[in-house]
């Protein structure tokens, strides 16, 4: 399985140049002075294959990384201290400001060094956070790290427990099956319920078809974009666009084709996995009843 690359050749546009800017601005403050040595931040969206987005034409919430060493919180600010003491992340909310005008809205996850670690190696059953991450710590830009964590942060997220990541894309084929099976169901492919599962079938199917490449998957908002880098994405594009079209005959003729479509992903995670029952049977995996012990 290969992890998502990026190219080095972008020119950072105004708009990525402002969310680094805004990043130094951040690490600076004096709340850290303290323990500013020892942090590291990553700004995670936009991603280094964005840093050409033009903030005109392109609106994509900018998302940070603030890790902190776990012996070092003592010298935390109070509002965050308890928290990231237990194990919790904390998330804060920016917005543009005086100095930074054109800067959108911003969210900064702060959590210490043992837990950004365990949520890249240890991926629970339906985790999408630590899937995601997984994909986008690796394509993230590093603002400030002197203790050159990143290295590793990157090294954790290129590894994988193959059983998870079975177990993973076992759930999320479960999933899609059920869904699939609601959605064959509608007879008005107008409706709300229709457009609900739709979105629900396709953004499953782009997800499993990038864990079962690259081990991870993006954030909802990068699927799309991303598709065309692992077979199931290629092959479902246009269907994809059919089901998810405003048309209704198109969306008809999707829902007529989800058979189809479903055989085309199994044949695909049969490379792999070919022999589980999950893979054959998943109506029969999601109804299975857990003996007592």
């Amino acid at each position: 399985m290969t992890q998502p690359t990026h190219s080095e050749d972008h020119t950072a546009s105004p708009y990525f140049e402002t969310l680094t800017d805004w990043g130094k601005e951040l690490v600076n403050n004096q709340q850290w002075d303290e323990i500013r040595d020892r942090m590291t931040l990553l700004l995670v969206t936009p991603t280094r294959q964005q840093r050409d987005l033009d903030l005109i034409n392109d609106t994509i919430a900018a998302t940070y990384w603030l890790v902190l060493e776990r012996e070092t919180l003592r010298w935390a600010p109070d509002s965050i201290r308890t928290d990231l003491q237990s194990g919790r992340a904390v998330v804060q909310q920016y917005g543009p400001s005086v100095v930074y005008p054109d800067s959108p809205l911003t969210h900064v996850t702060i959590l210490r060094d043992d837990a950004a670690s365990k949520i890249l190696t240890s991926i629970p059953t339906q985790s999408r956070t630590a899937m995601e991450a997984r994909w986008h710590i690796p394509l993230s830009t590093s603002i400030h790290d002197p203790l050159r964590r990143f290295d590793r942060l990157k090294a954790e997220a290129g590894s994988h427990d193959a059983r998870e990541i079975e177990r993973c894309i076992k759930h999320m084929w479960i999933a899609i099956n059920g869904t699939a099976q609601s959605l064959a169901g509608i007879t008005h492919q107008n409706t709300l319920d229709f457009t609900l599962m739709a979105g629900e079938l396709a953004g499953n199917i782009l997800r499993i078809g990038s864990a079962l490449e690259h081990s991870s998957y993006p954030m909802a908002e990068y699927l799309a974009a991303t598709s065309k880098n692992n077979p199931a994405g290629r092959i479902t594009d246009s269907w994809i666009q059919m089901l998810l079209s405003s048309d209704e005959t198109n969306r008809a003729q999707a829902q007529r084709a989800i058979e189809g479509i479903l055989r085309e992903v199994r044949g695909i995670l049969a490379v792999q996995y070919r022999g589980r029952d999950w893979l054959h049977s998943p109506t029969a995996d999601r109804l299975r009843v857990q003996p007592r012990s």
